[in-house]
């Protein structure tokens, strides 16, 4: 053996650099491992958000196939100051400015032929039956009429006793 040989074995900068250069093989392989999981997660990831759309675009037309297949007429809400479900809205806010006190009529509206205007005896277990009758069939629920409020003549009772307490 030479004693090139022999300091190549023995230099402690041969060595060293030998060992940088396997740990550094290792630490190229571990990224490029590290690289390419990230990779085949990044695929699935967007294979499941393609399948997510995909569905959530199978579910609109849906809705909006079964909305359009249960529209009704709805004789209340028909003869209400409200837009109707398919009139775009222009223009978001109060309809009219705010009234002064003073100016506010003493006499009720007219409303439409059929219904009036009346007090309800929050006392009297028939008029709050009347009203929670009148909320739950008419005004608690969504569009879908999949999510119904349940506001019992007791609550009401208690919301409105609330109401009087604070005046």
């Amino acid at each position: 053996m030479s004693d090139q040989d022999k300091n190549k074995n023995t230099d402690p900068s041969n060595q060293s650099s030998s060992a940088n250069s396997n740990i550094s093989a290792k630490k190229q392989q571990s990224l490029k491992d590290s690289i390419d999981a990230t990779k085949k997660q990044n695929d699935a990831i967007k294979m499941i958000l393609d399948q997510l759309n995909l569905q959530t675009l199978e579910d609109t037309d849906d809705a909006q196939k079964s909305t359009a297949d249960n529209k009704k007429k709805h004789l209340f809400w028909d003869s209400q100051p409200v837009p109707k479900p398919d009139v775009p809205i222009k223009k978001d806010g109060p309809l009219h400015q705010d009234t002064p006190f003073e100016k506010i009529p003493k006499e009720p509206v007219e409303i439409p032929e059929g219904y009036e205007w009346c007090l309800v005896d929050i006392h009297n277990d028939k008029e709050m039956t009347e009203l929670y009758t009148l909320l739950s069939k008419n005004y608690v629920e969504d569009s879908d009429e999949l999510f119904r409020f349940h506001y019992t003549p007791e609550f009401l009772k208690w919301y409105t006793f609330a109401i009087i307490y604070l005046k």
